[in-house]
């Protein structure tokens, strides 16, 4: 199979069976992108190429480290996904222990929120601390 790729993202596939003996192929295309305040999209060139890899975590221990790249490879995916890598500050900039935050791709979107410090004391978590960002 011969793969035409004219989106300069970086790409690489995977064949397999999800129903042997039928093939299946698994394609991965790569794009880092940085998102300003304004919502403004610009393509990050310098780390387009490379290698697909596992799992990649922010310090030496993956189970305490937050994770800074996912996974390039999967063997099946329903649809892509989406690794937001940034900062949540309070409404207004006021310390607050809590508060709602949210990631809009086209009609795509995800709500979370977001607490200030936590520790874990019998069995359950503190209250949240106050904070800004």
């Amino acid at each position: 199979m011969r793969v035409h790729n004219e989106t300069g993202l970086f790409h690489a596939s995977q064949l397999t069976s999800h129903q042997p003996p039928q093939p299946a192929m698994s394609m991965v295309v790569r794009g880092t992108f940085s998102l300003d305040e304004s919502g403004e999209v610009e393509l990050l060139d310098d780390v387009q190429h490379g290698v697909l890899c596992g799992d990649l975590y922010d310090g030496e221990d993956m189970h305490t480290a937050p994770l800074s790249h996912a996974s390039d490879f999967a063997a099946f995916k329903l649809s892509s996904e989406v690794l937001l890598i940034g900062s949540a500050h309070a409404p207004h900039h006021r310390p607050t222990s809590h508060w709602p935050v949210r990631l809009t791709v086209g009609s795509w979107h995800k709500e979370l929120m977001v607490y200030g410090p936590r520790s874990w004391a019998w069995g359950k978590p503190s209250a949240a601390e106050k904070v800004e960002s």
